[in-house]
């Protein structure tokens, strides 16, 4: 709701492994509330986790020891969607992190001619990150907000985008 309440945090931790197929997540409030999920792999197939907020998103934070994917029109996102504010960051940390026809993104779409910054999104796989088929990762501020984009971090060893991949900070 509105007038200072924030959206709870969501926090998910498993030995093995997390899989969310056609499902999804999010935290709403005056300030979105963190999600973060834990676990020996992470799969998110046509599904999402949004953090939104009024005046501030928060952080979405996957860990997984193998492998994230993240499939088939599936969204991580935070979003500060009236302004005064920032959205939070996205941080992923994995061994291999998979990107397939979808997005990760930090935005902030306040109304026109408010301040509001966006996060960062900070990707990291020991061996490799493949982004394809369409996918997309970015920081974005809205048209008329005055506010900067938030910094695309990508650390691996390899790192593959194809067939129309992207990677887009704007302002």
């Amino acid at each position: 709701g509105r007038g200072g309440d924030s959206g709870g945090p969501i926090s998910i931790t498993a030995k093995d492994s997390v899989s969310m197929t056609d499902t999804g997540f999010d935290t709403r409030g005056d300030s979105g509330g963190e999600i973060t999920i834990t676990a020996n792999s992470v799969l998110f197939d046509d599904s999402g986790a949004q953090s939104r907020g009024f005046t501030n998103g928060a952080s979405i934070n996957i860990d997984a020891v193998n492998l994230i994917e993240i499939l088939n029109d599936s969204r991580l996102g935070s979003q500060n969607i009236i302004g005064g504010g920032k959205s939070g960051d996205i941080r992923l940390n994995a061994n291999s992190i998979l990107i397939l026809g979808s997005e990760i993104f930090s935005g902030t779409y306040a109304r026109e001619l408010e301040q509001g910054d966006s996060g960062n999104v900070k990707i990291t796989a020991r061996d490799n990150v493949l982004l394809s088929s369409g996918s997309r990762i970015f920081s974005e501020v809205g048209e008329d907000v005055k506010g900067s984009g938030g910094n695309i971090d990508i650390t691996t060893d390899s790192l593959y985008l194809s067939e129309n991949a992207e990677l887009t900070s704007s302002t």
